[in-house]
């Protein structure tokens, strides 16, 4: 029988020996199973941050585009109120040369085409009746009145 219990005793050390092997093992892909987890958590921290770093530049770059086309809207428009202002001035002065055309074409076509000195007369008394075009400053602008105490020239 010692022959059977030194067989089962050694049986029983290769026994523990294989479990101690395979408790090591088990030890060890465990402990690279919690080193995988926390270098999979440094990478996920990682790339959140890089992501938050990206979303964060992009959005100071959109609010930069998003000034700089404000800006660009509101120097528009004051360039179109410019225009607008220089365009009334600008149509004032037409109209008014348009109407003085208009007046010294008509007078001439009645005087020299017209058939009768009736007419000529007619138009000539309504057109002596129309009121005078308002005088205009070329610095002060169609509005305002000519005014000569300030040395501008043509005042």
């Amino acid at each position: 029988m010692s022959e059977l219990a030194s067989q089962l005793e050694e049986h029983e050390k290769l026994h523990q020996a294989q479990l101690q092997k395979e408790r090591d093992e088990s030890s060890r892909l465990k402990e690279q199973i919690e080193e995988l987890k926390k270098s999979h958590q440094a990478g996920m921290e990682r790339a959140a941050a890089e992501a938050k770093e990206h979303q964060e530049g992009q959005a100071r770059e959109h609010k930069e585009q998003l000034d700089l086309a404000e800006a660009r809207a509101t120097s528009a428009q004051k360039e179109l109120a410019d225009l607008k202002g220089k365009a009334n001035t600008w149509m004032t002065a037409l109209a008014g040369i348009n109407a003085e055309m208009n007046r010294k074409f008509l007078l001439t076509f009645f005087i020299f085409f017209g058939r009768h000195n009736t007419y000529a007369d007619i138009f000539l008394t309504f057109f002596r009746e129309l009121p005078a075009l308002p005088s205009q400053c070329r610095h002060c602008g169609p509005e305002s009145p000519p005014r000569k105490s300030q040395g501008r020239p043509n005042c």
